[in-house]
């Protein structure tokens, strides 16, 4: 790595130029977008990598707010950590960190790859890109009284530092499938922030479907277990009723009838022929009537 490299990683301090504090100008546009998220010594010296000392850094901010017109609000006390067990700890709190995390790391989540950082102006332009998209879709501007967001500039750092110390996990909830992290250091596994906000009861819904499942299945299989337990006994009395019909009784009733006539007019032409030298006469009538008798039947 050249001297030019190296300078361009961190944000060095200018003493040639008055008005301007660093000597690369891309930091200076990081340094005033920074400011507008965090005024805290510590974290603005820790995100730019500055040669800074503390004091001066502090006079940075203080003169670059007074350029802006905004009132300095620099915080007191010990910064945010993810070492803390009121870190994530209202559903609310896990509900923003989830959007926070998918908008920083993207669908596939966190893993060994998207955690490596190596350029320090990148991780911060990425820092400063996600959080102005979180506020501006979860907390637009738009009145006088605006909502200020649940979770500040500084948690959003100690979210990403924590899942990359394994101090912070992520969670997938087995019902709605959503993502959210929390910190091990709570002990037990809270409850899962999309199905409390969006009143999700997905074991009465899953109930009710295999209730609904359970009926299209015995709906479906009632009709060939009646059949099988039915047997030939169907068959017989399906053929019975056939039987018993009233059209294929009336049928019967006319081919007996139609067989009568034809029996009694073959007998008396039988009876005719009888005293007949010739036979044969008497041979056909008979054959003439089996005939019709097969026919009527058939």
């Amino acid at each position: 790595m050249n001297l030019r490299q190296a300078r361009a990683d961190r944000a060095l301090t200018n003493n040639r130029v008055r008005n301007a504090y660093f000597s690369d100008s891309t930091w200076e546009d990081r340094f005033e977008e920074l400011i507008k998220y965090t005024q805290r010594t510590s974290t603005i010296i820790e995100l730019t990598g500055t040669d800074a000392t503390p004091s001066r850094m502090k006079s940075y901010v203080r003169e670059r707010l007074a350029a802006f017109g905004i009132a300095p609000n620099l915080p007191r006390g010990n910064p945010p950590s993810y070492q803390s067990k009121c870190l994530l700890k209202t559903e609310d709190d896990r509900l923003d960190a989830a959007y926070l995390v998918a908008l920083h790391y993207g669908p596939r989540g966190p893993g060994d790859v998207s955690d490596a950082e190596a350029d320090r102006g990148q991780a911060l332009d990425k820092r400063l890109e996600v959080y102005g998209r979180y506020c501006a879709d979860l907390y637009p501007c738009q009145s006088a009284r605006q909502q200020p967001p649940r979770l500040s500039f500084e948690d959003y750092v100690v979210l990403i530092d924590g899942i990359r110390a394994k101090a912070i996990a992520m969670h997938t909830c087995r019902d709605c499938r959503g993502s959210h992290p929390y910190s091990i250091l709570q002990g037990n596994l809270p409850a899962c922030p999309f199905c409390s906000r969006m009143k999700l009861d997905m074991g009465k819904a899953r109930a009710e479907l295999e209730r609904r499942m359970q009926s299209h299945r015995s709906a479906r299989l009632q009709p060939q277990a009646e059949r099988l337990a039915a047997g030939p006994r169907s068959e017989q009395s399906q053929g019975a009723g056939a039987l018993h019909d009233g059209r294929a009784v009336g049928r019967m009733q006319l081919v007996h009838q139609v067989g009568q006539v034809e029996a009694d007019r073959a007998i008396g032409t039988a009876q005719a022929l009888a005293g007949l030298p010739d036979r044969q006469a008497m041979g056909q009538g008979l054959q003439d009537f089996h005939l019709a008798r097969r026919d009527l039947v058939a």
